[in-house]
């Protein structure tokens, strides 16, 4: 069954993919040493950085994992000027050591 729809799917997973894993094969096929016992698990760190980190535009900022489960985005506070303005902080961090996988941490404070 053909479905046109999802060509544009997969080419965005491929990109995705393809600018992660570049640097990883190459070192997996220059490297005797390493296994595809290690391949396999660099793999699937990043099926789950991509599944459960990653926001996805066409699911309305939410990753898979949270489309799947069903959980509903939560609707933005909005704020005035007279409102005591939040304290934001962002940390940046790699996700399970992988420097080519971003994870952000945001913590958004009240102001007293």
């Amino acid at each position: 069954m053909r479905c046109p729809s999802f060509n544009g799917k997969a080419e965005r997973f491929f990109r995705t993919f393809r600018g992660w894993s570049s640097k990883l094969l190459i070192a997996f096929f220059a490297d005797k040493v390493r296994t595809s016992r290690w391949l396999e698990r660099r793999l699937n760190v990043f099926r789950d950085w991509y599944n459960e980190f990653r926001v996805h535009q066409a699911r309305g900022g939410r990753t898979p994992d949270e489309v799947w489960a069903g959980v509903e985005r939560q609707e933005p506070q909005l704020i005035t000027a007279r409102d005591p303005q939040p304290e934001i902080e962002v940390k940046t961090r790699r996700f399970r050591g992988d420097h080519r996988l971003p994870a952000f941490d945001i913590q958004i404070r009240q102001s007293a």
